[in-house]
């Protein structure tokens, strides 16, 4: 299914058939950043989750909602119909998780472990099972909201990302204050 950002901006509620006295980890990656070299980039990270009680796990990355944007060679934002897989996966875990940083906010992190991830390193790093459920979607470009999330990460890392673009991540909003 596609969805447009404008749809998930609350964090998802999200269920599957889990082990009341287990703990799970849950992972929302975008996998389809189209980068050199290529990265995968967690919008949700989510340990120690009791049974498939995502509101009583520790939030590692923060939820933030999945959004897609190409630029074209002429410095537009937009291509309507290119879309990003945005893996949904859910791994059972061996023991508690305590060793993994975090990250929230608007701030650098955003381009940090743990956001840039990979869910293989992720499972062989803490030996978890599985994925033991998971799905997909499909995030393609969102009239304002691509914009929002482009000047916001802009402004988050104190640089224009992924480039200048010009009316979209140009403007004082999207400056940090000093």
């Amino acid at each position: 299914m596609t969805l447009d950002t404008s749809q998930i901006q609350k964090k998802p509620t999200l269920k599957w058939n889990a082990d009341p006295n287990a703990l799970y980890t849950l992972l929302i990656e975008d996998n389809d950043i189209d980068n050199e070299p290529p990265m995968k980039y967690a919008h949700w990270l989510v340990t120690n989750i009791p049974g498939d009680d995502v509101c009583n796990g520790e939030e590692v990355a923060t939820w933030l909602p999945s959004f897609s944007f190409n630029v074209g060679a002429d410095a537009q934002i937009g291509q309507p119909g290119v879309t990003n897989r945005h893996l949904v996966l859910i791994y059972k875990q061996k023991g508690r998780i305590d060793d993994i940083s975090g990250q929230a906010g608007c701030n650098p992190g955003l381009l940090d472990a743990p956001r840039i991830i990979d869910h293989d390193k992720l499972q062989a790093d803490y030996d978890l099972e599985g994925p033991v459920a998971g799905n997909f979607y499909r995030i393609g470009y969102s009239e304002g909201w691509t914009q929002y999330y482009a000047c916001y990460f802009t402004k988050c890392m104190g640089f224009p990302l992924p480039m200048v673009i010009p009316g979209v991540n140009d403007g004082a909003e999207c400056v940090a204050p000093q």
